[in-house]
């Protein structure tokens, strides 16, 4: 999405399943909390990146892309990199939860 704000990808992935009114209203209902926010708390706005829903949940980004492609008709499979692997490892070699940890598409197959 580059460098685009929260506000242009929230618009981005309503105006999908949405239309562009709807999404056009949501993104202008979420301005004005906004602005609330920052008048109530007088505080500076800071923008979240355009990418910040999907590192939200890394796991269900995850899930909803691949079954995305499995209804294309490919066939998925997901592993972890070695050298996130290594870095996976906790206290006393015990591995972390994969949900918390990068994957990379091993195979996809038409």
């Amino acid at each position: 999405m580059g460098s685009r704000g929260a506000l242009a990808a929230q618009y981005h992935r309503l105006v999908r399943r949405r239309g562009r009114n709807k999404a056009a209203v949501a993104v202008g209902h979420s301005i004005l909390v906004i602005v609330w926010h920052l008048l109530q708390h007088d505080c500076p706005y800071v923008d979240l990146a355009s990418t910040y829903f999907d590192e939200r949940d890394r796991t269900a980004t995850q899930h909803r892309l691949v079954r995305r492609l499995e209804q294309l008709g490919c066939s998925v499979h997901l592993d972890r990199p070695a050298a996130i692997k290594a870095a996976s490892r906790g206290f006393c070699g015990s591995e972390m939860e994969p949900s918390n940890i990068g994957m990379r598409i091993m195979t996809l197959t038409p």
